[in-house]
Order: C-alpha cells, then structure tokens, then sequence
C-alpha cells in the first residue's frame, strides 16, 4: 500500500466478487426542470456516504426498514468490463453471471516465478493504462503501455455474450502467455473444455443457458496452448495464485517454457482457463457466444465508437490536443470503470459479526487499482459527470433501474436520512453540529482524524470533545435545508414542507452562522472546540524496551474552547462553495481575498487544501502517517469552489468582477497543471502537489478528479 494514501474503515481495497464490505446504493433522485438535481445528487451522496458506516456500527440491530424502491429493470444479460479492478475482465449486472477475465506474463528464461498480470496494481510496473474510448454499457477500448510494448483490449457487448479483440505487440524476441478464464460464483453454472481453440470453453449457466467461449488469430498454428480445470471453493482475490501452483516448468527448443498443467480430475467444474504462448505480437479475438448472440465484431465496435457523442463541447475553447486527450481519457476512464458487486455490509459488534444484505451494487470506482468499488462521497460527483453524458445511465447506477418518478419514490428514504443526520450529528449548541467519530483519547495523533467528514486529517480542534462544532456540516445541512424545502413542496404534505422550511431558514441564516463560526481577528470561517495554538508532535520518551521513546502530541499551552482561527482551508470555504453569502457580504469579499492570496491557497496549479501560514500545513498526522489534507490540491473541491464563483460572477454586487477573475484565473491553472502532469505521466491522479503540480496518490484516479471535463467545458452547475 502506497505510503500516500492511508488505510481507512471505508475505504478498503476489496474483491469486490466474494461477499464482503459494500456499501448500498446512493440515495437517488430525479432531474426536473425547476430542481437542481444534480445538486440532490452530490449533496446526498456527500452527506450520507461517510455517515453510513457509523449508522450500522451504532444502530444495526434495531433500524427500521428504508422504504423500498423498485428495480432493476435493466437488462442484466449484457456484458460489460464491470470488473473494474481487472486490467481486463467482463460479467453482467447479475449475482449469478460467470466472470471473464484475463491474465498475462512474459515468460522468464529462468525457472522462476513469473510476475502475473491481473488485477490492476501500482506496483506492477505498467507504463500507464486507462480505456481511451467507453460508453460504460456494450464497448470500450483499453491501451495498455508494458514495459516492452503496448497492449490493446477492445471489446463489444452482444445480448447475452461479447467479442474482444486482444492486441499484443512486444519487442521482437520476447515469449509471452496470456491466460483467458471463466469462473462461477453464486450459481451453479458448469463450465467444461473444448477440444480445440474454436471452441476453449463450453457450458451452461443457471440464467445465460448453453454458452461457449472461441478464440480465433491469423497465427493459430504457431500458438502453443494448455488447459486447466478446476472445481473446488475458490476465492477470487486469488485466482492468479491458483494459475501459478497449477503451472510447471518444461524445456522446449531448449528454451525453459511455463504450462498449466493438465491432469484434469474432473470432466467439468466451476473454473475454466487457457493459456496460449505468443512470440512477441499477435491479434487474438475472443468470443463469449449464447444462443441469442448476433452482433459481428468489426462493423459493431467501429460503428460504436464513431457514434459515440458526448455534450461535453471543446472544439471553440481552445485547448491544445493534450488538454483535449486529457478531457477524452476522463470522461472514457471514469465510463469504462463502472463495476458491479454483490455482497454483504459486515459489522464488527462486541458480540459478533453484523450482515445486512445481500446488496447489489453499480457504480463507477475512485480508482481501479486502488478504491475498485464505488464510494458515496465520491460517487455524487461521479454521478455530475456521467449524467451530462448518459442520464439513464446515471439513474441506473442511483437506483438499479430505468426512467420513472424517481424522486417521489425516493422521497421517504431521503426524509430519513435528514432526520437521522440532524439527530446523530447534534452539537452542543441549537443548530450547530459535529461529525461523531474522532477519537478523544489517542495522543498518538497530531490532530485525531475526523474520517466521516470525508476530509480525513484536515485539522480540527485539537483536543476532541463533545462541545466542538464543525463547520462543513452545518453547511451541507443548510443545503440539506434548502433541497428537501423544495422536494417536500413536489412530493411531501404541507407540515413537510412547512418543517423543511424552517430548517432551510435556520441553518442559512448568516448572523447565527457568523457568531458560531466566523473568527473577526482571523478574517475567516472556522471549527469551534477544545483547541491550543501550539501543538506539535515531538518524541517522549517512554520505558518500552525496543524503543526508547514514542511520537506524541505535546502542548506548551493547554487547550481550551475557542474557535480554530489558526487553520485555514477547504474547511473553511464552504460558506461559500454553498452560496450562503449574500453577493454584497464582507466575509464574501474576506474570503475571496484569502483564496486569491499565495499564503494562503492559491497556487498556479490549484486551489491548495490547506494554507501555508497553518501549523498543520504539510505535518505528518503520526510518525507513518504523512499529509493528506494538509496542502495537496483537491480537484473535487477545486470544482465546488469553481462553481460558487461562477455563481458568484454572476450576481450583481461589489465583488462580481473578482469573482470572475478568480475563476477564469483558477480554471486555466487547474488545466494547465493537469494536462502537464497527463501528458509527463499518462495518468489523471488522485491530488496534484501544491508546491509542484505533480500527480499525487493513486493512479489511475477516474474519480472525481475527471471532473476536470466539466470545467474545460464550463459545465459547473449553478
């Protein structure tokens, strides 16, 4: 695991195949005319996403039912590269659907291990790779840059089967395998070899029916092959190991060559695989047919991707090619990374393992090697961009199913939500509010992080406790206010929308926001709580007997409760990333002026999360846990302030011209920065580095940093 990018409770690396860990859908809802629906997408998404996992910790056993909401009503027979965790994998949106997958290696000229390529890793090595042209339902097209030439992985959907064709073409000399799969998992789907390469598999699936799998090249005569099959309890996170212990080591033509080996105890099993041995280069096509298959492989994917059509306009902006390259790889990452999994919530009670499912889930992924499963907070803003491409597509991954009156159906569900998130989240003082979770006793932390904020390690008040109160939070539920006012007018009963109202006067209203939070000497918006000015994390000595000493948090001043005036940060921008300022306010003019200065966060690559002039700017949160929001540039926030500036451009006001200015100067740089880095790397990252631009964390990132397309091409809601 990359040191920068830390372990969390949500945010686990997972197979997302075996029952598991998995988050529910997003709440859903449904574009009107007169609704901001992609602001319900984003603010629920954001809000619930981080809050979930305590909900089932605290209140599992005894939660009342959700109201339920229909679906699916998709067709779940059509294939897709829904293994987004996989360089190369395919199954259909059904817990029952057999799992394609590819595997390759080159071939060692020594009897050693050969390093196996399968699901996606940072650390294998792999130039870059990323799908240059999706439409997240029946094609895509991958290139893969190896460290001796370049792989192609096309595919195209057919009703109940597919066709990919795969592209190797290496340096002259090299020997590779490429390893093709099949494996059942909640089915009783039977799989059993074929005779010859025109048909490698055959079999039949509990909902698919009889199915066969081709292989078919201009060069079968020279291609080698061998076969494994098993049937046995798999775990899927270790299907490449099963490959590697059914592997020997043979000579031929005095060269030493790897096969599966073939003592077959059985005549048929849940998992199947070939593997084909190729020098250097070779096109493969690959076939998946049932008996309702009909589409061709050529005139299909060509007329696919010629047809393809995105209402992201930036022929008239200006952009360079790479800028424009950058924009394409966004939006065609963060389509062909899609995944679907089925599984089960697991919490750990002191009296055992809690499950709550089984659940399905279709969303798009942060990252494929990294974050391969979808994430609420995340995926509100996944969700901004895939609905300006494929709304139907959207509302699928929101609630399983087609067009239909989404938002009166899910109305109940998110009225539950707010409640709940109003109660559990109460702060000490009437309208203000706190994000449970941060814990109060370590003092091996610089700052005890506050996960379910989605923030992390941005710095709070120092010291924990119950009296704090959180900026942030207030702000999504003024908004929360203001959308379920609006939802509750559509779909609700008058004392709804009279309650919803008063939630929405309340929480907006600027003097109690700016007496609970604001900071008069600091010229900011900020946390209230038990906090020192001067903390540090220093070595302490301790009796251990390995070490002589520990990291601690020290204080030279005791903390007491006041407002955190000495952070600083995205914290504090979302008085006004949530338009909660009037266009004449002085804390408007206050803040632009703090974000414009280069102290504070402004840089010529981005918005930095944290300012310079913070104690906690770049500092490690423990002796191995370095600084994640603590300077790095955040595309996701980067846009959020975007759009309010936009907004704020377009009031009349004292400060309408600086507005603008600010975001014509910030747009150009974030797209600067990040084409540069997409141009040196191959890869959009997870955060850009303030102080050189460079990519940051995972990569490939197709999550919210693709939003970079919706600012190329001025696509900010407001």
């Amino acid at each position: 695991m990359p040191p920068d990018r830390r372990p969390t409770p949500y945010r686990r690396k997972q197979n997302l195949e075996t029952p598991s860990a998995i988050i529910p859908a997003p709440p859903s809802r449904r574009k009107k005319k007169t609704f901001g629906w992609e602001a319900i997408v984003l603010i629920f998404t954001v809000l619930f996403g981080f809050t979930y996992m305590i909900l089932y910790v605290t209140l599992a056993p005894s939660l009342d039912k959700l109201p339920p909401i229909k679906g699916p009503d998709y067709d779940n027979k059509l294939w897709g590269t829904y293994r987004s965790h996989m360089y190369f994998g395919l199954r259909t949106r059904d817990p029952k659907s057999p799992l394609f997958g590819m595997m390759w290696y080159e071939q060692p000229d020594a009897v050693i291990r050969p390093a196996i390529r399968h699901w996606c890793n940072q650390g294998d090595g792999i130039s870059r790779y990323g799908w240059v042209a999706a439409d997240g339902r029946s094609f895509g097209m991958q290139n893969i840059t190896e460290k001796t030439g370049p792989i192609r992985t096309n595919w195209i959907n057919d009703k109940g089967g597919f066709t990919a064709r795969i592209s190797f073409n290496m340096l002259k000399g090299r020997r590779y395998s490429v390893i093709f799969y099949l494996v059942s998992q909640y089915s009783n789907a039977r799989f059993g070899l074929g005779t010859h390469l025109s048909e490698i598999f055959k079999g039949t699936s509990d909902y698919l029916g009889d199915l066969k799998v081709s292989v078919d090249s201009s060069k079968m005569d020279s291609i080698s092959h061998s076969t494994l099959l098993l049937d046995d309890h798999l775990m899927l996170d270790k299907l490449d190991e099963y490959i590697l212990s059914n592997t020997k080591a043979m000579e031929k033509d005095k060269k030493i060559v790897f096969v599966l080996n073939e003592n077959h105890a059985a005549t048929e099993g849940n998992f199947v695989a070939v593997q084909l041995n190729i020098e250097n280069s070779v096109d493969l096509e690959v076939s998946l047919k049932t008996t309702s298959s009909t589409r061709n492989w050529p005139e299909g994917l060509e007329n696919s991707r010629r047809s393809l059509k995105t209402p992201f306009s930036l022929a008239s902006k200006n952009y360079t090619t790479i800028q424009m390259d950058m924009g394409k790889v966004a939006l065609s990452n963060m389509l062909g990374s899609i995944g679907y999994s089925f599984g089960y919530n697991k919490v750990n009670f002191s009296h055992g393992i809690y499950e709550y499912g089984p659940q399905q889930l279709f969303s798009a992924v942060p990252s494929r090697p990294f974050f391969p499963r979808g994430f609420l907070w995340d995926e509100g803003f996944h969700t901004m961009l895939i609905r300006k491409f494929d709304p139907r597509l959207c509302l699928e991954i929101i609630v399983l199913a087609k067009y239909g009156p989404v938002l009166a159906r899910i109305y109940p569900r998110l009225e539950k939500w707010n409640a709940w998130l109003r109660v559990s989240q109460m702060g000490s003082q009437k309208n203000g509010y706190r994000w449970r979770g941060r814990n109060a006793e370590t003092y091996m932390e610089l700052n005890p992080k506050t996960l379910a904020s989605g923030l992390d390690d941005y710095p709070r008040a120092s010291h924990p406790s119950v009296e704090e109160l959180h900026l942030d939070l207030r702000c999504w539920l003024a908004l929360c206010g203001r959308v379920m006012e609006r939802l509750s007018k559509l779909y609700g009963t008058d004392a709804e929308h009279r309650k919803y109202a008063k939630q929405r006067e309340e929480l907006t209203d600027l003097d109690e926001l700016v007496k609970m939070h604001w900071s008069e000497p600091a010229g900011i918006f900020c946390d209230y709580g038990k906090h020192s000015m001067s903390v540090a994390l220093a070595r302490v000595p301790t009796p251990s007997k390995e070490r002589h000493f520990e990291y601690q948090r020290v204080t030279s001043h005791a903390p007491q409760l006041q407002l955190v005036s000495n952070v600083f940060g995205y914290n504090s921008l979302f008085p006004l990333m949530l338009r909660l300022l009037p266009a004449n306010s002085k804390y408007l003019k206050l803040t632009l002026e703090k974000i414009r200065d280069p102290k504070e966060l402004w840089t010529e690559f981005g918005l930095r999360s944290l300012s310079t002039r913070s104690p906690y700017y770049q500092a490690r949160n423990t002796e191995h846990d370095p600084p994640y929001w603590r300077g790095a540039i955040w595309i996701n926030i980067n846009y959020m302030t975007l759009s309010a500036l936009k907004y704020y451009a377009l009031q009349p006001g004292p400060y309408q011209s600086d507005a603008e200015n600010i975001f014509q100067l910030l747009r150009a740089n974030l797209v600067r920065n990040m084409a540069n880095q997409f141009n040196r790397t191959g890869y959009i990252w997870e955060n850009y580095d303030d102080r050189t631009g460079e990519g940051r964390g995972s990569h490939p990132f197709n999550g919210w940093s693709s939003l970079i397309l919706m600012i190329m091409s001025d696509n900010l809601e407001t």
